[in-house]
């Protein structure tokens, strides 16, 4: 999925997040020299297109295993007892990250809008229209 990670080269690189009233920047902050940067990363939730940001950074969430048979992921305790299992013996599971708190920088794109470039940093945070109460009452209908 990833096609570059590298970490942050020196200590004290600075990064400048956009503030989510207006654009204005909110102070710089020292970066972590464990922080990761990952390049032309796809975010999606569930099955939908993909928006691919050029600079993603994640951090937080909680791991869980993910594969065909558990797509939603497991738990490391649940993961553990899976591949102890005889039957399970060839089963490869991917480690990921479950709700993390993730921002990215640079062109975002997707099939379905203009792509746009964001010049500081921005926390993304996941569209909840389908889980609103009046959503009951509507459709989309494409």
């Amino acid at each position: 999925m990833n096609t570059l990670v590298t970490k942050f080269e020196k200590i004290g690189a600075r990064l400048k997040f956009a503030s989510a009233r207006g654009g204005r920047r909110s102070p710089d902050f020292n970066v972590d020299v464990s922080w990761y940067l990952i390049k032309n990363e796809p975010l999606m939730r569930g099955r939908g297109k993909p928006h691919m940001a050029e600079y993603v950074y994640r951090t937080g969430g909680r791991t869980v295993y993910v594969n065909s048979s558990y797509p939603r992921g497991v738990t490391e305790a649940a993961y553990k007892t899976i591949i102890q299992n005889p039957q399970n013996k060839g089963m490869i599971f991917t480690a990921r990250r479950l709700a993390p708190t993730v921002y990215v920088k640079g062109k975002i794109t997707h099939p379905d809008h203009k792509t746009i470039v964001l010049d500081y940093w921005h926390r993304v945070v996941p569209n909840t229209e389908k889980r609103a109460a009046s959503m009951k009452y509507m459709a989309f209908i494409d």
